[in-house]
């Protein structure tokens, strides 16, 4: 997508591979010449589900922390990545949590992008 930060295009060009889903991230080369989604584009998909479920460990460190303080019930992957994730990323961190946290909390994507509704520049 146009404007989009290069690490929601990588998580948008993962989840098109492992859903078999159009990445809607634009069908030629991007600024830097390469081709949108780079190695991903070349791979029938498991480097992406590789690269999804690297990215979801990471998140759920993080998700987990939070869920042991402060017991949120739901946990929104916001901003142009949880975007860019959507159901698939989620699904992938709800499963880590799930074995991480010591309570229950529901993993969702954001339904907006943060560039939209910041007072600042994003």
């Amino acid at each position: 997508m146009p404007g989009e930060p290069e690490a929601a295009g990588l998580v948008r060009a993962a989840v098109a591979r492992v859903t078999g889903a159009d990445a809607g991230a634009g069908d030629g080369p991007d600024a830097t010449g390469s081709a949108p989604g780079g190695d991903f584009d070349s791979d029938s998909g498991g480097a992406s589900a590789r690269f999804l479920d690297a990215l979801a460990d990471r998140l759920a460190i993080g998700a987990a922390s939070v869920v042991a303080v402060l017991d949120p019930g739901c946990v929104v992957l916001g901003g142009e990545v949880g975007l860019a994730g959507g159901e698939a990323l989620a699904a992938r961190v709800a499963q880590r949590l799930r074995r991480m946290a010591p309570l229950p909390a529901q993993v969702r994507p954001s339904p907006w992008a943060a560039r939209r509704y910041c007072a600042a520049p994003c």
